[in-house]
């Protein structure tokens, strides 16, 4: 939205949330635990997209080759995504993961809301990975995209060189 209030994506045709997530933040009891002005932001911009809106279930199908993979415990319906296309395969873990460190010491994190299940999503996010996997990690040092390779027990971030 913009400082008017108005919809920032005026041609936006579809916009796309995981069912799980959007249920649980657009609950009324939810929303009336928030600061006002961010249960208000909220409520404003799904009303405004709402022509758009479409809500998926996890593992859900974006598009063909996009799909959604649950990630839950940074938020109760977070999602990653994966992408896959002409045999390339790119995971986006989206805020499943957040720094480094978290590959060999998952319980290390300030940032979900639910930290056992955050854990739990990271030891599964990991254990499906290997080493021909692209992964998108946006919140790791530039440019956040890379691979993890392991030695032994443990897992290292392999950034992506151009």
């Amino acid at each position: 939205m913009d400082s008017a209030g108005h919809p920032t994506f005026v041609n936006v045709g579809r916009l796309v949330v995981p069912k799980q997530e959007h249920d649980f933040w657009m609950h009324e009891d939810v929303l009336a635990e928030m600061d006002q002005e961010t249960a208000s932001g909220l409520r404003q911009t799904f009303a405004a997209y709402a022509a758009g809106l479409t809500l998926l279930d996890s593992t859900a199908d974006i598009e063909p080759g996009i799909r959604y993979v649950p990630a839950l415990g940074h938020s109760p319906g977070h999602q990653a995504v994966s992408i896959e296309s002409q045999g390339a395969r790119l995971l986006h873990l989206v805020d499943a993961i957040h720094m480094p460190i978290q590959l060999n010491a998952l319980d290390v994190s300030a940032f979900d809301f639910q930290p056992d299940i955050a854990n739990d999503t990271r030891r599964e996010m990991l254990a499906r990975t290997d080493e021909n996997l692209l992964v998108l990690a946006y919140h790791f040092p530039f440019p956040g995209l890379g691979h993890f390779k392991r030695t032994g027990d443990l897992l290292a971030w392999e950034p992506y060189l151009i």
